[in-house]
């Protein structure tokens, strides 16, 4: 994220394509949220006993590289890891849903914070709302954490991610449009 951020090349094409790619992983948590509901009783998140199912390739070297990757591509974009990362992690079926949903929060805030330092290093100054933006996204890591691991339904937690990769997908395909 420091290194994206501090580059900060053109990004209209850039965005234009993230912008896609976010709408389409959306689309896919939505197809699976309606597989999930048609299927019901079939989360396909964990094993019989509540483990993760395995997943072939998902190594830890495998996921510190998906990590770095959604790290410059959130500071070449301006859009929060969360919305990369989380795809990511589900096309992997990397963890259940619940874990994916905890661990978004806190990457989020991290990822968030090493943009900021990035912007700082390359001269930008820290927005007039910047500080209380920070806490207010601690405060909001830390309870959607705890409400994507112990309170809401799985069929929900879909929603909600696919909604707000539909909002950063918005985001990013508005730039380029002019809107």
């Amino acid at each position: 994220t420091v290194v994206g951020s501090v580059i900060a090349p053109p990004t209209t094409v850039l965005e234009a394509a993230l912008g896609g790619v976010l709408a389409a992983s959306a689309g896919r948590i939505l197809v699976d949220l309606r597989r999930h509901v048609v299927g019901a009783g079939r989360s396909g998140d964990t094993t019989v006993d509540g483990a993760p199912a395995p997943t072939p390739g998902c190594s830890p070297p495998g996921l510190a590289a998906i990590g770095s990757a959604v790290g410059l591509l959130s500071g070449l974009t301006g859009v929060g890891g969360g919305v990369f990362l989380t795809p990511a992690l589900l096309a992997l079926a990397a963890a259940p849903v619940r874990s994916i949903a905890a661990v978004t929060a806190p990457f989020i805030l991290v990822n968030s914070l090493a943009g900021l330092g990035g912007g700082l290093l390359a001269g930008r100054p820290l927005p007039a709302a910047g500080w209380p933006l920070v806490a207010a996204a601690a405060v909001g890591s830390t309870v959607g954490s705890q409400l994507g691991a112990f309170r809401l339904p799985v069929p929900a937690l879909r929603l909600l991610m696919a909604g707000v990769l539909l909002l950063a997908s918005v985001k990013l395909l508005g730039r380029p449009l002019g809107l």
